[in-house]
């Protein structure tokens, strides 16, 4: 979005030296452009001066937009010094040196801009020139002349044009690296196609809602690759997720700068490009908490949110930056993103190429597993059951009382969490780490060329099967009745669809589960078993549910696998009730976690917050698997269910 062009210009007579170097640039190609690329300019503070020793001065010290850039004897005023943060732009009192209206002819005055992460304030420098990249064109004082006041514009640059050669300050010395870890969104295992689907977000905590990385290009008029906002952007973008407000947060550790901060010289620059959708007012904005040894905030810093009025209530990004100090005794910066609802399924403020360095050497913290404390079993247990919200479960005693019976044996996750709607795509997210472009319930015509949870165990030597009530014999993949092969996930894979020995081995009716218990030879260590949509809840109710799953869960719990070896029993729900996006619906379902041999907090409640993703990572760790995508990989399992 470039602001207003109404600002007139006046015509330019170029000086007979600068006509000369012109024509011999073309003559020999070999304009100081040519002559060597435009660099990026290190962070600086400081004066830049130019033609005849004199410096680079904002008018009058004035702040209003358009205000005139100029040539003025060097005086160490604020309004001169320049401040070069590293992210392509040239500050001073806060606002940023522009080429005016977002011209790319020669001829185009320089002004001072409300800084708003467009090419017309982005500056690079070549042989002593600063070039704006966008057109090519070099800062020039206007005419070659010297006199106080001279304007300051773009031109065509020349051969080393004493009117085009600037000496911009010093770098500031040694700083450290970005401070936030997958500053991009990059490390996402697979980007949104439509925002609808949370996941996890690689090097950052979920502390509320469901925030996404959604794919540049998504469907729904999200941002494309061509979107005013960041030259070095990626695949994706954080988004805000369908369930209304939202948050990410990370910590980096600076302990290692202690004496370096304590002086309290030690400067930050916070920076993001940050956006939103057409004239919805959704965003996002970002804050660094500096905090002490304890944890105490000492300070913050904060780049506001974009609104619909900065955009213009156009799809872009712009760039923010926060400058300062550091509090002396930060030990530590918390840096959290808090996007905001206003309008629609999806809550649309954006952001991408985050960055958090220090004036002081720091390496870049490295992107790293979450820890995990989940103990090693010999079988896991899994069934999904359908459709219902947390509250519709725990606590109701008069339609599920079996399932309340086992709160005072089990661990209860209080912030469980679906991953989408339908239900399949939650199935297949929990089963595959990933979503792989499902959105819909498609098992009869879509079929997922991907690594699936049972390969995992596999991989790892050991067996797995799904069992599914009423179907008719092995490798059933036909609807008939409440039966659905869908009712688990494993049929949407290739190797299943392919392979009819292979369904045939891993694809069997609910009644062999029994038979198979009888041994622990026979048990399998993984075992994803399936109410028909009868009895899951969906077709005919909780209590059905309830009782099925009282039916049904003694053939585990009084098995040779459950009462001699180590078990691990996982109950969750594969969506909410409503099938809806937005504030309303936060997907939350219940989750009980039982183990055999006292190895689970009996009457427990957990607090910390998982998605299927952590539900995965939690089986993951405990049969010993390796991670299927980044979304298990890198997803907090559960960790204080275990005595």
């Amino acid at each position: 979005m470039s602001h207003s062009s109404s600002r007139r210009r006046r015509s330019r007579v170029p000086a007979l030296a600068a006509v000369l170097s012109c024509l011999i640039a073309l003559l020999t190609g070999l304009t100081a452009a040519q002559a060597a690329p435009a660099g990026a300019l290190a962070a600086a503070s400081g004066p830049i001066t130019g033609l005849a020793g004199k410096c680079l001065d904002d008018s009058g010290a004035g702040t209003a937009d358009g205000n005139q850039i100029v040539l003025w004897p060097c005086s160490g005023a604020a309004n001169q010094t320049w401040t070069l943060p590293g992210d392509g732009t040239v500050r001073t009192l806060g606002k940023c040196l522009d080429a005016t209206a977002a011209g790319t002819s020669a001829g185009t005055y320089a002004d001072l801009y409300t800084c708003d992460g467009q090419a017309r304030q982005q500056w690079a420098g070549a042989n002593g020139t600063l070039v704006n990249p966008v057109s090519g064109l070099c800062l020039d004082v206007f005419g070659g002349g010297s006199a106080n006041g001279t304007r300051i514009d773009l031109w065509t640059c020349g051969n080393a044009q004493p009117n085009q050669l600037w000496t911009v300050p010093a770098p500031s010395g040694a700083t450290s690296g970005n401070l936030i870890v997958d500053p991009g969104a990059e490390s996402a295992a697979i980007c949104s196609p439509n925002g609808l689907d949370g996941m996890t977000v690689p090097g950052w905590t979920v502390t509320s809602g469901e925030p996404n990385v959604v794919c540049y290009g998504a469907a729904g008029g999200y941002p494309t690759a061509s979107t005013p906002g960041s030259p070095t952007r990626g695949t994706g973008f954080f988004a805000g997720g369908a369930t209304g407000n939202s948050g990410l947060s990370q910590t980096a550790d600076v302990s290692s700068a202690a004496t370096a901060i304590d002086t309290g010289g030690v400067g930050y620059n916070l920076s993001g490009w940050l956006g939103g959708y057409g004239s919805q007012n959704d965003r996002v904005g970002l804050t660094a908490t500096f905090q002490s040894a304890s944890g105490a905030a000492l300070g913050t810093a904060q780049i506001a949110p974009v609104t619909n009025t900065d955009r213009g209530s156009t799809t872009e990004f712009l760039q923010r930056t926060a400058t300062g100090k550091l509090p002396a005794g930060t030990r530590s910066i918390r840096v959290d993103l808090a996007f905001t609802w206003t309008a629609g399924s999806t809550t649309d403020g954006y952001a991408d190429d985050l960055a958090l360095t220090l004036s002081t050497p720091i390496a870049a913290p490295a992107l790293t597993v979450p820890a995990s404390s989940v103990p090693g079993y010999d079988h896991v247990f899994l069934v999904y059951m359908e459709n219902q919200n947390y509250e519709n479960i725990i606590g109701n005693t008069a339609q599920a009382p079996y399932l309340n019976s086992l709160l005072p044996s089990a661990t209860s996750l209080t912030q469980s969490y679906a991953t989408t709607h339908p239900s399949d795509p939650n199935y297949v997210a929990l089963a595959a780490g990933g979503l792989y472009g499902l959105t819909g319930n498609s098992v009869s015509t879509t079929t997922i060329n991907a690594p699936h949870l049972g390969n995992s165990v596999e991989n790892a030597g050991k067996t797995w099967k799904e069992y599914l009530q009423t179907a008719n014999g092995n490798c059933d993949t036909t609807s008939h009745g409440y039966y659905a092969p869908d009712d688990a996930p494993f049929y949407y894979f290739a190797d299943m669809k392919n392979n009819p020995a292979y369904c045939q081995a891993h694809m069997q009716p609910l009644t062999q589960m029994a038979t198979d218990l009888q041994s622990t030879a026979t048990t399998p260590n993984f075992a994803w078993f399936a109410a028909d949509d009868c009895y899951d809840m969906e077709a005919c109710g909780i209590t059905s549910g309830d009782t099925w799953l009282q039916q049904t869960l003694p053939t585990i719990l009084n098995s040779p696998a459950w009462t001699t070896q180590r078990s691990l029993l996982v109950i969750t729900w594969d969506e909410a009730a409503v099938k809806s996006f937005g504030p309303g619906y936060p997907n939350q379902v219940p989750t009980l976690l039982l183990g055999s041999q006292n190895s689970v907090k009996p009457g427990y409640q957990s607090s910390g917050r998982v998605n299927q993703y952590g539900l995965l990572r939690t089986v993951d760790d405990a049969l010993g698997l390796a991670p299927l995508t980044n979304n298990d990989k890198y997803a907090a399992p559960v960790n204080d269910a275990w005595k």
